[in-house]
């Protein structure tokens, strides 16, 4: 269900230069009318409760270590319990899915690997990842599908 959050009004969502925007998320209703619109910094994304935990992954050397907040905190944030979940990178690539399969202990929204934000080049500054080594279910073709890098773009649509 979407709550109705307001809409801001653009002085709200502008961010300094030196604390871009990193991740739009947009909610619509079934007629994909725009219902609202949040913008997050880093900042604003480190204020919600952070998670951590330390994995391999498919596209990387050794164990690496993520931090930032689970997307079902992001989306209780929101007011989001169900509802479509289009997720969209950078360069366009976009995966769909279902706002109630983001259980808490699933996906991260990281924007920090090994200690550090991550470049666009160490695909960030947002990458979205599960703890791949705590479970076997995280070592699927659906899962690493879900697994996008470079976000950008959220959009929430009931």
């Amino acid at each position: 269900m979407l709550a109705g959050l307001p809409l801001q009004a653009t002085a709200d969502t502008q961010s300094p230069i030196d604390d871009p925007v990193l991740l739009t998320v947009t909610l619509t209703d079934d007629t994909q009318q725009e219902i609202s619109v949040r913008r997050f910094t880093l900042e604003q994304l480190a204020a919600l409760p952070s998670a951590s935990f330390s994995t391999s992954t498919i596209w990387t050397e050794g164990p690496q270590t993520f931090e930032g907040v689970w997307m079902s905190v992001l989306l209780r944030d929101l007011d989001v319990t169900d509802g479509t979940v289009l997720l969209q990178a950078f360069n366009d690539y976009s995966i769909t899915t279902q706002a109630s399969d983001f259980v808490d202990g699933g996906a991260l929204l990281a924007y920090r690997r090994n200690g550090v934000p991550m470049s666009t080049r160490d695909n960030g500054p947002l990458w979205l990842v599960w703890n791949y080594d705590a479970d076997l279910a995280f070592r699927t073709e659906t899962i690493y599908a879900l697994s996008i890098w470079q976000l950008d773009r959220i959009t929430i649509s009931r």
